[in-house]
């Protein structure tokens, strides 16, 4: 019903974006049916969708919470790139540039709640880290919170609206460009170049201090992204049932530590070897 509803009119689903938009769990499936208009027609021409995506986020930063705005205002920057190139690895290298750039926005909007939001998070952190935290002077501390903060709230935004864009281009795909969105996520890809500069900036986080609790977090997010794809491309061409495709998110809450360094691995290898294209084994069987 809710497909339907977004299939035969650009303002019913800007109406269904407008209603999920404000359910936390479900606000990115809204968003991104609205933003299939967008991705169909453009941004600039698809007015009703952009209300619809945008009109949620107004209102919550008049509540107190612009991270839904800065997140609508990603994802259709986001449609526009996806429409103009085509090209996911191009996504991912401009959802960096939106995730620095969000940081300053959601530090400055959030400058009134940062500070009880840092509180919290040094309340967590003290339960596993009271020891290291004692060590450090005061200032240190409420800096390296801060931009920990600041970094998570980026991560979870972009991530909002990466996966919003996926959900988009996915029902394009379904409605009027019948094909190819399977083949698109299955080979995602970052350039050797833009996933060396991603490594060698996490590695290099220790050298920033602080301030890399800012910026690291984004840089994870297109690694674990072509992580994914990876595997979930080498599970397709083994022809693996759909639980093992399910497997990596289970895993990666139960061993997040393990899974997130496991996939930045895989995504690096993959922007040089290419695994997708490597030739399949077989059982050198005679017909």
């Amino acid at each position: 019903m809710l497909l339907a509803q977004a299939r035969h009119s650009e303002q019913r689903a800007a109406l269904l974006g407008f209603a999920l938009g404000f359910l936390p769990l479900v606000s990115w499936l809204g968003a991104g049916l609205a933003a299939t208009w967008a991705l169909r027609r453009g941004v600039l021409q698809a007015q009703w969708a952009m209300a619809g995506i945008l009109a949620p986020g107004v209102i919550l930063a008049w509540q107190g919470d612009p991270s839904s705005l800065i997140g609508g205002v990603a994802l259709l920057v986001l449609v526009q790139v996806l429409r103009a190139q085509a090209d996911w690895g191009r996504v991912l290298q401009v959802l960096v540039v939106l995730g620095a750039l969000a940081t300053f926005a959601l530090e400055a909007l959030f400058s009134t709640q940062l500070a009880q939001m840092v509180e919290i998070t040094r309340q967590a952190v003290s339960g596993f880290a009271g020891e290291l935290m004692a060590q450090l002077p005061e200032a240190d501390l409420n800096a390296a919170l801060t931009h920990l903060v600041v970094g998570s709230l980026s991560m979870a935004t972009l991530g909002w609206s990466l996966m919003a864009l996926v959900v988009a281009r996915w029902y394009q795909s379904r409605i009027w460009n019948p094909g190819g969105f399977k083949n698109e996520i299955l080979s995602i890809r970052l350039s050797p170049l833009f996933a060396m500069a991603l490594v060698a900036v996490v590695i290099a986080g220790g050298a920033l201090g602080s301030e890399a609790g800012r910026f690291v977090p984004i840089l994870l997010l297109p690694l674990v992204a072509s992580g994914l794809s990876v595997v979930h491309g080498l599970l397709a061409r083994a022809n693996a049932p759909t639980p093992a495709h399910v497997a990596p998110y289970v895993l990666g809450v139960v061993l997040l530590s393990f899974v997130v360094p496991l996939l930045l691995v895989v995504a690096v290898a993959d922007s040089f070897l290419n695994f997708r294209k490597l030739p399949a084994s077989s059982n050198h069987e005679e017909s």
